[in-house]
């Protein structure tokens, strides 16, 4: 995000923030008290003088990188985070644990190939939270999955057991809800399938993800291709059988301790009502996590700074927050 956008962003986030907390109290909401309009034009003035929003995304996306949940690059960034909060001065600045079942990470880059009917390389990457295949990698004949709910899977289930099962965005059929499609997942993992391929961008981008947001490792590898790739298996598959050879390496961590980042400006008059604002901390890779959701950390920690720089403390506590686990199905917020 360029920086004229990301202050835009920003100073709307910071005017929505202080209006909320300064008129929640006042019995006609649509009148805003002189203090609160001055705050206001301070916090923008400042905003535009002395934010830090762009610096803050800068460094989390470009000195640290990705932020797998649990990886190291994860463990800086909250390091710096808490830093940063209390240089600003917060209060009650620390870290809160809470347990993730497993963490992953790759452990070097995935290899893959269609190796009948014709020879073709893939651009394979290893889905999060997939375990790693065999030595050797995995070999299987394909099976397409049109549709993922109950009733095709459980129709489908003698073609499906112990084959690949390649999925693709038609699989969901239309306007599909996130919850629906998780559960088709589930369901299809439940078939014993011997790997699930999912289908990425065009070129081979990555759209890395995990299909299973619990923070568990999937009982099946689960890998990505991209959507040359999948159109050119189901072509194939149009003529016959289609066989597939993919590698991937991870490293699986069990029960391990993930960190959300606290800060507060405590409270004038309420000081144990809480307004809480936050942003997830982790990240997937390979990209650096800059829109998601490095600006959203950033928004956040320039909030704390430009209200701490008021000098005037709201009259509710105002509580920031950065979570890990999102990615994985918002374990951090949710503990």
């Amino acid at each position: 995000m360029r920086p004229r956008a990301l202050l835009f962003v920003t100073i709307v986030f910071l005017t929505t923030l202080l209006m909320t907390a300064k008129t929640a109290a006042i019995d006609d909401f649509t009148s805003v008290t002189s203090e609160t309009r001055d705050a206001v034009r301070q916090l923008v003035g400042d905003g535009i003088v002395n934010g830090k929003a762009y610096a803050y995304g800068g460094h989390l996306a470009d000195m640290i990188g990705p932020r797998l949940t649990g990886s190291s690059n994860y463990m800086r960034a909250a390091e710096w985070a808490e830093e940063q909060f209390k240089t600003l001065g917060l209060t009650n600045v620390h870290k809160e644990e809470w347990t993730i079942p497993a963490t992953w990470e790759p452990e070097g880059p995935a290899t893959g190939n269609i190796v009948s009917p014709v020879n073709h390389q893939l651009h394979v990457y290893s889905l999060g939270w997939s375990p790693s295949t065999p030595k050797g990698g995995l070999t299987g004949d394909v099976v397409y999955v049109s549709n993922l709910s109950p009733e095709a899977l459980d129709s489908q289930k003698p073609l499906v057991v112990g084959k690949i099962a390649l999925v693709d965005r038609s699989s969901y059929g239309e306007r599909p809800a996130v919850d629906k499609i998780i559960a088709g997942f589930e369901h299809l993992r439940s078939l014993s399938p011997k790997a699930v391929l999912f289908t990425g961008g065009s070129n081979g981008t990555e759209t890395l993800t995990s299909l299973k947001f619990t923070g568990t490792i999937s009982p099946v590898p689960q890998a990505q291709i991209g959507l040359e790739d999948s159109l050119l298996i189901k072509r194939l598959l149009q003529r016959g059988p289609v066989s597939v050879q993919f590698s991937v390496a991870n490293v699986i961590r069990d029960n391990v301790k993930i960190p959300n980042v606290i800060a507060e400006i405590a409270g004038s008059q309420r000081p144990n009502e809480v307004v809480l604002v936050g942003a997830h901390l982790d990240s997937w890779q390979p990209g650096t996590g800059a829109q998601d959701n490095g600006t959203g950390v950033a928004s956040v920690m320039e909030a704390a700074r430009a209200i701490e720089a008021l000098h005037r403390p709201p009259r509710r506590t105002i509580r920031f927050v950065l979570f890990g686990g999102e990615e994985e199905g918002l374990l951090g917020s949710t503990a």
